[in-house]
């Protein structure tokens, strides 16, 4: 994708791994300015939720801001659960950086007119990209601020 730049890496999580007291989850994400969460892959595994952990405390709760939801792209539907990755290899994440003021966005205000930017793009990106091992992108988010019909595919 033209702009969009390296960001962060994706890991798989096996079971034993998860800590005590998270709800169920795939893989963890870490952005490179230090952010952290979760990627849970559906039960019907055309679909991926992420979550960003919100309170910092490492465990997947009712705390944590879903921040994009959507369907693998097209390639990976038959991938079961927690399989998008081998073990002990990373994903890529990659995204464009999100500015808030530019025209092309429908935006969501306050009641003072403030742009209130609300999933990825509350992490100040757009069009996130997971990519698999191979470089091949397995989920796309062209975030909120989009709002076409394109947008979480």
């Amino acid at each position: 994708m033209q702009g969009a730049s390296q960001v962060g890496i994706w890991t798989r999580v096996r079971k034993k791994d998860r800590p005590t007291g998270s709800k169920k989850f795939h893989y963890s994400w870490n952005f490179d300015d230090g952010k952290t969460g979760f990627v849970v892959h559906r039960k019907n595994q055309i679909g991926y939720k992420m979550f960003s952990d919100s309170n910092e405390n490492g465990i997947l709760d009712k705390d944590d801001i879903l921040v994009s939801k959507g369907k693998v792209v097209e390639g990976f539907e038959d991938v079961k659960p927690g399989k998008l990755l081998p073990k002990k290899v990373d994903g890529v994440i990659t995204a464009k950086p999100f500015q808030s003021h530019s025209d092309d966005h429908d935006h969501d205000h306050d009641d003072h007119g403030h742009d209130m930017a609300t999933g990825i793009n509350a992490l100040g990106i757009e069009h996130l990209s997971l990519l698999n091992a191979d470089g091949a992108m397995v989920c796309h988010d062209h975030g909120d601020a989009h709002n076409h019909d394109h947008s979480m595919m």
